[in-house]
């Protein structure tokens, strides 16, 4: 992926993955023999780095069939750094809804292949995700899927989040109470130099 550019795809890929694994975590040991940084790269991530961003290694999937196509999104996500949200985040986390369902001779079968697919260090800022309820006036056969994020918006130029405001939390707001202060490292397991931004987080909702 380009540097310093995180993605969310979101939408039909026609791609049925179960639960495949995608993600590749890299051993340190060999990563420094090989004379590899392991936090060079978004997709070169150890399972604890993994958990600090809050990422599940475990993505549930009520699809329990997986196809070609299946196969080369998981490839994309494990070339790429680009994780599967569905089964991860929010109300969907360890649910994994389908959300295509089709009538066939052999009855009604459901299917998982629309995805919303982000960056690892997007993860942080997802909020929510869930399949919203099938509507007929909307698709013939997929659910809506919903995620939200913080997002940014406003001022030009790179400022760090925890300087400017050091006691704002996940969801914009102050909690001085909690004890933040600037010197804070972290925040939700984030390191300060991940936290770039261009203005105060605002909450975006994306439907699909």
């Amino acid at each position: 992926m380009y540097d310093n550019c995180n993605l969310c795809l979101v939408g039909d890929c026609n791609a049925r993955t179960a639960d495949a694994s995608d993600y590749l975590i890299f051993d340190k040991e060999i990563c420094i023999e090989a004379g590899l940084e392991s936090n060079s790269n978004d997709f070169m991530l150890s399972a604890e780095q993994l958990q600090e961003l809050n990422i599940p290694l475990y993505r549930a999937n009520k699809d329990i069939k997986s196809d070609q196509k299946g196969e080369l999104l998981i490839d994309l996500c494990k070339s790429s750094g680009l994780m599967i949200v569905n089964g991860r985040v929010g109300r969907d986390k360890g649910v994994g809804n389908t959300t295509c369902s089709k009538v066939t001779k052999k009855g009604v079968s459901k299917s998982n292949i629309d995805y919303a697919i982000a960056s690892t260090m997007l993860f942080h800022q997802i909020t929510d995700f869930y399949v919203d309820i099938f509507d007929v006036n909307l698709s013939d056969c997929h659910s809506p899927i919903s995620i939200t994020l913080n997002s940014v918006s406003g001022a030009q130029g790179e400022i760090d989040v925890l300087s400017q405001n050091p006691t704002l939390d996940h969801d914009g707001a102050s909690h001085e109470a909690q004890g933040n202060t600037p010197e804070k490292k972290l925040l939700n397991g984030i390191p300060r130099s991940k936290l770039l931004s261009k203005a105060p987080l605002m909450r975006s909702r994306l439907i699909i």
